[in-house]
């Protein structure tokens, strides 16, 4: 099964040093049941995608997502299919800050299909992505699960780390690395399930697999005590827009999808993606961006981000409107950002036309290759 959790093999990667051991050995924290032989070491699902744009989450914004405690019996649900989208994605900064270029990887996105997996992230307020194995028992706890179509590759195996257990009465694995439990199941419905947590117990874990159900579009939780303490993050697909997105705007040579940047005397990237009015809820718990302000009118996030695998400290700016996530970062301030977040706006034909006149075929990581 592609390892949806966090797609990047340190193995294939040379621009960036992380320590992907930072949350400890392999071996799981407890003995289920029925452990199965070890089989043909898989790829170690990686939920938390290295230093790369985990920086911490902080108290989430208030007009960015309001939510009030789970108050009602019954099953909880939530719908990823999004919106209406008014906004082009040909977008351009009005007052060009320097020199054009382009750059499209629209093929480099973090996960094969753009349109898979369904799922739903969960925290308790105010938790942190650990970075460390050691940070991870401080900072919070969150929960998440996705499912995708069994593709007859993807049906849970136990290995030497990888615990067989049972799960809605199929086959199913658990695993703990460091700070992190994964549980794999399936198939159920023709979808294999996969649920990430950190901060949670093994039964934890497992009570939200049991209860959780992916429907078309829609993420059912049928025991919200499953969830209680927390608050619904996002979809898996903001999620993956949110890290495309950062990628891209960092202005590194396989950041994946269309972006214009300009360069001299600073150098700002400007990139759009189809998200959900929820979007920058995880935009806070990917990259930890969480300072409130406006833009076009619209609700927007600003701040550093100051993760160690981009060599400079880029400002990022973040904001939704007609239906898309855009995102602005750059060398110049939160200030300088934020002005010219406020002359983004639709390229006109002739603008456009120049825009893709400085197309850049850079060669890098692959995300997919």
């Amino acid at each position: 099964m592609r390892d949806e959790w966090g797609p990047i093999d340190p193995d294939e990667i040379e621009l960036i040093e992380p320590d992907f051991d930072a949350f400890g050995s392999t071996t799981p924290s407890s003995e289920p049941d029925d452990v199965g032989d070890a089989a043909t070491a898989r790829p170690r699902r990686r939920w938390l995608i290295g230093a790369a744009v985990l920086a911490t989450l902080g108290t989430l914004v208030a007009g960015v997502l309001v939510w009030a405690p789970w108050q009602n019996d019954g099953p909880l649900s939530f719908d990823s299919s999004g919106g209406d989208v008014t906004l082009s994605d040909r977008l351009v900064i009005a007052d060009a800050p320097g020199s054009v270029r382009y750059r499209d990887n629209t093929d480099n996105t973090f996960f094969e299909n753009r349109d898979d997996p369904v799922g739903y992230f969960f925290a308790e307020p105010g938790a942190r992505l650990p970075m460390s194995e050691e940070e991870a028992a401080e900072f919070g706890r969150w929960v998440a699960a996705f499912a995708m179509v069994d593709d007859g590759d993807s049906d849970p195996e136990s290995t030497d780390t990888a615990a067989a257990i049972t799960v809605r009465g199929v086959a199913g694995t658990i695993e703990r690395t460091g700070a992190l439990t994964v549980v794999d199941f399936g198939p159920i419905d023709g979808l294999i399930y996969s649920v990430g947590a950190v901060g949670l117990s093994d039964d934890e874990v497992l009570a939200f697999a049991e209860a959780v159900r992916i429907d078309g579009d829609v993420t059912i939780v049928t025991d919200r005590r499953v969830v209680e303490g927390m608050e619904p993050i996002g979809s898996f697909s903001d999620y993956r827009a949110v890290l495309d997105l950062l990628f891209a705007v960092a202005d590194v040579p396989w950041g994946p999808g269309p972006t214009v940047c300009y360069d001299a005397p600073e150098r700002w990237c400007l990139a759009s993606d189809i998200a959900s009015d929820d979007a920058l809820a995880l935009v806070q718990f990917v990259a930890g961006i969480n300072a409130s302000a406006k833009v076009h009118g619209e609700p927007a996030l600003v701040g550093v981000n100051t993760t160690d695998q981009f060599s400079d400290e880029l400002t990022v700016v973040a904001w939704l409107e007609g239906g898309r996530l855009v995102m602005l970062a750059g060398t110049g301030s939160e200030a300088d950002g934020l002005a010219l977040a406020e002359s983004v706006r639709e390229a006109t034909d002739d603008e456009w036309r120049e825009v893709l006149a400085n197309t850049r075929d850079d060669e890098g990581f692959d995300f997919n290759g």
